[in-house]
């Protein structure tokens, strides 16, 4: 199914050419094997060249069982002249004509016996002809397997290093001025991205001291720089989450406000 698809042709994907030529070329190397026909008129024409071999040998098989049969009657006969002419019954261009009979019917056998033999070794070279074929076929779609995989792979990891991908939908507030072509170091803050409808979430580091008086759900007190309490009120929240290890001996501890940012003063 897939040789029937048709790839585009690409050369300028930077860093993915690589893997994408080799997958290319992967790709229309088997297609021309496998999918042109190339491959199954090459296993039938061999497949067809097995079962006429196999015919002949019958016949090859046949003759020569006769053809034996034929030396051996020709053998007795011999064996009998011999002895004959040994008597003194039998002259000796009759003992020297039965010879040349047994020599010439030998040595059909023999040919017989040769061009069964070399039948035998026709259908062995068909038999190693049609292994190498479907080795290549093996060879030609684990290339290209291994190829779609390396491209895959190197997709994936280009992914990793040149494409921000948000887990969630919302909104960008961006972390940082940006611009198009501007170069960005690895693992720099970009962005964040605030999903729709979600609340809002407050972040803080509780040093060991005191640690165990912090408890899940426990209210907060929250007083930002920005907005003087004296004049806006403090904001409430409760605790959401503790880290279960510390970080340079403190603890990051999440806090959730129910309530939204509305102040004690009633100040949103």
């Amino acid at each position: 199914g897939i040789h029937k698809l048709t790839i585009p042709l690409y050369f300028q994907l930077g860093e993915l050419q690589k893997s994408y030529q080799t997958f290319q070329d992967a790709y229309i190397r088997s297609k021309v094997l496998l999918h042109s026909g190339t491959f199954e008129q090459k296993k039938i024409a061999l497949q067809n060249d097995l079962t006429q071999l196999g015919l002949l040998r019958e016949n090859l098989q046949t003759q020569l069982i006769n053809y034996r049969k034929d030396l051996e009657l020709t053998e007795d006969d011999l064996r009998m002249n011999r002895k004959l002419h040994e008597e003194r019954v039998i002259a000796d261009v009759e003992l020297r004509r039965t010879q040349s009979q047994y020599l010439s019917k030998k040595q059909v056998v023999d040919q017989a016996q040769t061009a069964f033999n070399n039948n035998g070794m026709s259908q062995n070279q068909k038999q190693q002809e049609l292994l190498e074929l479907e080795k290549t076929r093996i060879e030609q779609l684990n290339g290209l397997f291994q190829s779609i995989n390396t491209l895959k792979s190197d997709i994936e990891a280009w992914k990793q290093r040149f494409v921000a991908v948000a887990p969630t939908s919302g909104k960008v507030a961006f972390l940082t001025p940006l611009q198009e072509g501007q170069t960005v170091k690895a693992g720099q803050e970009l962005f964040s991205v605030l999903p729709e409808g979600a609340g809002l979430e407050g972040e803080m580091y509780v040093g060991q001291y005191n640690f165990g008086k912090i408890r899940h759900g426990q209210e907060v007190i929250v007083k930002f720089a920005s907005y003087p309490y004296q004049e806006f009120g403090t904001v409430s929240g409760r605790i959401a989450s503790i880290s279960d290890m510390p970080k340079d001996t403190a603890y990051l501890i999440k806090v959730h406000f129910p309530k939204g940012l509305i102040t004690s003063s009633q100040k949103k």
